[in-house]
């Protein structure tokens, strides 16, 4: 269940939402005509982490060979997750709503299949390219 975290948005609305019927101003109306109002990538949480998923550049190629060295020696990258990292790797949304069955994988596996597909995530300490680490 999705909640609403009501200790970080405190300040961009309150919970009296009897406004049906009547002319009212929005509180976060300043805000959003400045651009100053916080978006939700805006707040940052304690120890949390970023993902960014490596996709496909063409329509349709044969994976021979991924490498991801350079983004396991860069600096601030927690986990590289390849399709071999997943336990079952496959993209259960159409299963979810029983419509289909389960036939595309979450990560590319030997293949790709169409330009966008996921190859590789990185789990990183922050939405920043990593760089690389200074030989010892």
């Amino acid at each position: 269940m999705l909640e609403l975290r009501k200790d970080i948005f405190a300040d961009e609305r309150d919970d009296n939402l009897k406004e049906i019927g009547k002319g009212t101003q929005r509180q976060d109306m300043l805000g959003h005509v400045t651009g100053t109002s916080p978006y939700f990538d805006d707040h940052k949480l304690q120890g949390m982490l970023h993902l960014k998923v490596v996709r496909s550049a063409h329509p349709h190629a044969r994976l021979r060979r991924v490498d991801t060295s350079e983004a396991e020696r860069s600096q601030g990258v927690r986990r590289v997750i390849r399709a071999s990292d997943v336990p079952r790797n496959l993209n259960t949304l159409l299963s979810l709503i029983n419509f289909g069955k389960d036939d595309e994988p979450s990560l590319a596996v030997d293949k790709v299949r169409y330009k966008g597909e996921p190859i590789v995530a990185i789990v990183a300490d922050s939405r920043a390219r990593p760089t690389r680490r200074l030989p010892r």
